[in-house]
């Protein structure tokens, strides 16, 4: 009985919604695929102000073991979490405060083109701050569908996998002398590989315009001191003569670096 329900338990979870099929799992790419195929450059913005999160894809075809051509695909990009200084959180559609692209939502769809051996592409993403938006890091996951040799490739970044799904797929492998090596199993994943992602930093803009004005005030008290220190003084001691005295203007030569070798230099 028990091995009975073993084995129906088994064939439920390996089984899709329809017909009980078998789960497909996408074939592998190399591991450092990823990173080769895509890379962002992700902008510093601030409240109330927009930019641009820009996307390369690339033909890896400098990565070992890959030698098919990349007949197109899409990729999928959300802003999905939000993290400042050791707190975190998961970001919602309601979320008004958050970055959103281009001010109409987390999601991005992008098409990719066929590339070439080596060819290389890229796309421009909106990105809007609303002006009620918190400092902080508005992490950016990802999903890549590629056609390539006749296959199917599937790659995702770290966004989408919980900590304990992920923690499962990354377990070290380590010898009789621990001697650990890092794994990366991509069957439990459901993926082709583990692509980048990115985040867009928003910084309250206040603080380079204070910092700007602290500067500019101490620079005009280094300038009013130095006008007090060199200006020139009335000969408050001036003899009865009408001349002025000798040992004020003595001293006056030796603050300005003149040294005087005997009275009347």
């Amino acid at each position: 009985m028990g091995v009975l329900l073993f084995l129906l338990l088994s064939g439920i979870a390996a089984g899709s919604g329809t017909g009980g099929s078998p789960l497909a799992v996408p074939p592998a790419l190399p591991v450092n695929f990823g990173g080769a195929f895509l890379a962002f450059d992700a902008p510093a913005l601030g409240p109330g102000s927009s930019g641009t999160l820009t996307v390369s894809v690339t033909d890896p075809s400098t990565v070992a073991g890959w030698n098919l051509s990349i007949s197109g695909g899409e990729l999928e990009l959300q802003i999905y979490r939000y993290a400042y200084q050791g707190t975190a959180q998961n970001l919602s559609s309601g979320d008004a405060w958050a970055a959103t692209f281009g001010g109409s939502g987390s999601f991005e769809n992008l098409t990719l083109p066929p590339l070439g051996v080596g060819a290389s592409t890229s796309f421009s993403v909106p990105v809007s701050v609303p002006s009620s938006a918190s400092s902080g890091t508005y992490f950016v996951r990802d999903s890549v569908s590629l056609s390539a040799g006749g296959q199917a490739f599937v790659l995702r970044s770290r966004g989408y996998f919980s900590d304990a799904l992920w923690n499962s797929a990354t377990l070290q492998n380590c010898g009789p002398n621990d001697n650990c090596t890092p794994t990366l199993n991509l069957t439990m994943l459901g993926v082709s590989g583990v692509s980048p992602e990115t985040g867009i930093s928003v910084v309250n803009t206040w603080v380079p315009w204070v910092l700007g004005g602290v500067l500019a005030a101490s620079i005009a008290l280094a300038a009013a001191a130095g006008y007090v220190a060199f200006r020139p003084r009335r000969a408050t001691g001036a003899s009865r003569s009408g001349t002025s005295s000798s040992r004020r203007r003595s001293q006056a030569d030796k603050a300005l670096g003149k040294r005087r070798s005997k009275d009347g230099d």
